[in-house]
């Protein structure tokens, strides 16, 4: 055979032995198919939503004042309140800024202290009740009982003690204001409150039925809040009336601000050092 004849023979094999081979860059001939593609990276935006912040005191009064705005103006605020419904909330009543008192069940709120035993006994009894006539029309016949409490100067947005003497206007600076005879129809404890309504068929577990939240523990002189008192911690979640609002407001009279309520359902009821913050006792409710 011609020498030129063998070496097209060879050059024809190379070219159908390399046509059989894989390649790397089209993977033909492999039988493991093609490689898997990489893990796709976590993405910020499937990050899940933050949760929505708990109402303090000063979300709360903010929105009972736009309430009572809408009471006393006839508007119907109903779908303004919808957004109300279900949110948590952490509502600090501050309480004892007079110091303390010869008997800690002085009144529905106070404390006192014997320096002798370090005795510190502080009491805080619900005070607001469907016993109250403006309570009971709130209430109505939907309502068995309702039990919570009446905000102690609802027009403080912060939980603090007032100082114990203020300016008035035209008043040298620092001198005391003149006293005002009688008092201020609608803007002393009873204006605004925070209550839970039962029915006959919710659960009397979580009724406190008059039964006060006490605690008695020894404590040294210098930890005593005397001066600043107690806050009062109310948690729980927001509950709206039949007729679809959060918060009640009533009134008699055009020249009043009206008497409003927020509507809950407390999950749990603490007390506060003032001074330092501290938690000093806890009553899980329901």
């Amino acid at each position: 055979m011609p020498r030129q004849t063998l070496v097209a023979f060879a050059m024809a094999g190379a070219l159908v032995v390399g046509a059989c081979k894989p390649t790397a860059e089209t993977g033909e001939g492999n039988t493991a198919g093609p490689p898997s593609a990489p893990a796709s990276e976590p993405k910020i935006t499937d990050a899940l939503p933050l949760p929505t912040p708990a109402l303090d005191r000063e979300a709360l009064l903010r929105r009972v004042a736009e309430a009572a705005s809408a009471s006393a103006g006839g508007v119907d605020d109903r779908a303004a309140q919808s957004e109300l419904d279900g949110r948590q909330f952490t509502l600090r009543i501050r309480f004892g800024c007079g110091g303390p008192a010869r008997d800690a069940a002085a009144g529905p709120m106070s404390w006192s202290y014997e320096e002798e035993t370090q005795a510190l006994k502080v009491r805080a009894a619900p005070d607001l009740s469907q016993a109250q006539p403006v309570i009971g029309a709130m209430a109505g016949e939907a309502f068995e009982a309702a039990e919570g409490f009446w905000l102690p100067r609802p027009w403080l947005f912060a939980d603090a003690c007032p100082p114990a003497a203020t300016s008035g206007q035209g008043a040298p600076s620092g001198a005391a204001a003149p006293p005002i005879a009688g008092p201020i129809a609608g803007e002393g404890p009873g204006s605004v409150g925070i209550a839970q309504f039962f029915t006959s068929s919710d659960s009397r577990v979580s009724r406190r039925s008059a039964r006060s939240f006490e605690t008695v523990q020894k404590v040294e002189f210098e930890q005593v809040p005397s001066g600043v008192g107690f806050n009062l911690v109310l948690s729980g979640r927001l509950k709206t009336f039949p007729d679809g609002r959060v918060i009640r407001c009533v009134s008699t009279d055009p020249n009043v601000r009206p008497i409003c309520v927020l509507s809950a359902e407390l999950s749990s009821v603490s007390l506060e050092n003032a001074r330092t913050g501290a938690s000093m006792a806890e009553w899980g409710v329901g």
